[in-house]
């Protein structure tokens, strides 16, 4: 049994402390902030409920395989409601075209946009999203089936290969498009994807089109109360399995002595002494923690801005992307999702990605048909912490860095990490590090 310390108590930290505590390792979660949640936080006020970052799960069996890995008496659907929406995505166009997406249907799909685009527009996405069956064989295979393998060597063979010209292509996302979308409002559509990630679809690599695959086969899932419920649930588990949870506890360096992790210092002054620390926290901040100075990063995720609107009556609405006149243009695209709301009364949060001006929203939804001014009864600005780690960038894009770090002991999981960023591989990372504790002793 280990001494182990998981720093940040975002999604991904809490899935690796509920299967480390499972194992009966000795773990202690450390969140700087006074409760869970991290990129995936929460905020209620008045009778309303508002998710801060990702409002949906489209791979809700890694969850499920969380929660049957961490007590099989308790599986996921006993603790909370996991239900597919009706409409996975609705786009909304700058010419007044909008199109919903029906939840994981291909054929669907093709019908909706058949009749608001055309028939060559609905073939165009189809073969744009058929490009990603492969990226997602190969992902799976190579990079979900077990620890990331080493830069070296892991090309050997045929099959080995393969996968590496799957996954590194020569060619871009924005290739990828323009080969296969010719209807400008089809690139913004596919462009919005990276964009939710705080990425340029322009300078990913063509594997990124794995995200909208993602969406449109495995579907969109909301968890009934908002993703705060799932992430209290994963929280409950980690506790039920043994883990201490301690918030308001901020890590301000990793200690280590002849290549090994020895433990972790805290604002307070206090030293944590442990076997094995995980970090799901940013990688910038576990090289400032490691080293003591601050790093130069890569190309960072851009931040955006999140704005909570409490608003009179109104329809119910989907997931929409809100697009501008301009792909180019200083105009956002924006993400809104459906916010709990008391009876009478709707909510949204709504996310620009690298939009600066908050202030501005509220006028370019009005704008766009969305009628928010005359029905708003409040509305508050936050900064999204959704949006971190490296950009999704350059043709080893999907190749994070490996959970098991280069000092003994430590090991990385979140968005900077292996397998990537966003709510559907957070829970991946914990399975991996498991997997890596029980293959071997910690600190060998």
């Amino acid at each position: 049994m280990a001494r182990v310390l998981v720093v940040g108590a975002g999604l991904s930290g809490l899935a690796v402390a509920a299967r480390l505590a499972r194992l009966r390792h000795e773990v202690t979660v450390l969140e700087r902030t006074s409760g869970p949640g991290g990129a995936a936080g929460r905020l209620e006020r008045d009778g309303f409920g508002f998710d801060l970052g990702p409002s949906l799960v489209h791979l809700p069996a890694a969850y499920r395989d969380l929660f049957v890995k961490t007590g099989k008496n308790a599986p996921l659907e006993s603790l909370l409601e996991l239900r597919p929406v009706p409409t996975a995505v609705r786009w909304e166009f700058a010419d007044g075209t909008s199109v919903d997406l029906p939840n994981a249907s291909r054929a669907g799909t093709m019908d909706a946009l058949s009749a608001a685009l055309g028939a060559s527009a609905a073939d165009q996405w189809d073969r744009f999203i058929a490009t990603g069956d492969e990226v997602w064989a190969q992902f799976r295979q190579g990079f979900l089936a077990g620890p990331l393998p080493p830069a070296q060597g892991w090309r050997a063979g045929r099959a080995g290969r393969a996968a590496h010209a799957t996954l590194h292509p020569a060619k871009s996302y924005a290739d990828l498009m323009d080969r296969h979308l010719k209807d400008q409002r089809l690139r913004q559509a596919g462009g919005s994807y990276l964009r939710r990630l705080g990425s340029d679809p322009d300078r990913a690599p063509a594997t990124a089109v794995l995200w909208p695959w993602l969406e449109q086969t495995f579907g969109a899932w909301e968890v009934v109360g908002g993703i705060g419920v799932l992430v209290d649930a994963i929280a409950e588990r980690a506790r039920l399995r043994g883990a201490e949870l301690r918030y308001d506890t901020e890590v301000i360096g990793i200690d280590t002595a002849d290549g090994a992790v020895r433990g972790v210092r805290t604002a307070d002054g206090t030293t944590l002494p442990a076997d094995v620390v995980v970090a799901a926290v940013d990688d910038v901040a576990v090289d400032r923690w490691c080293s003591g100075s601050v790093p130069t990063p890569g190309e960072r995720s851009d931040s955006a801005v999140v704005l909570l609107l409490a608003l009179r009556e109104g329809p119910a609405v989907p997931n929409i992307v809100s697009f501008p006149a301009e792909p180019r243009s200083s105009d956002p695209t924006l993400f809104l999702s459906p916010a709990q709301a008391p009876e009478g009364n709707t909510g949204l949060t709504v996310i620009a990605p690298g939009a600066r001006q908050a202030t501005a929203i509220i006028g370019v939804l009005d704008a766009r048909g969305h009628q928010i001014s005359e029905r708003l009864l409040w509305h508050e600005i936050r900064q999204s912490a959704a949006m971190v780690g490296p950009a999704v960038h350059g043709r080893d894009a999907l190749r994070r860095a490996p959970n098991a770090t280069t000092v003994s002991g430590l090991f990385h999981v979140g968005s900077a990490a292996h397998p990537g960023p966003g709510v559907d591989l957070a829970p991946l990372g914990g399975a991996l590090v498991a997997e890596y504790l029980g293959r071997a002793r910690p600190g060998n």
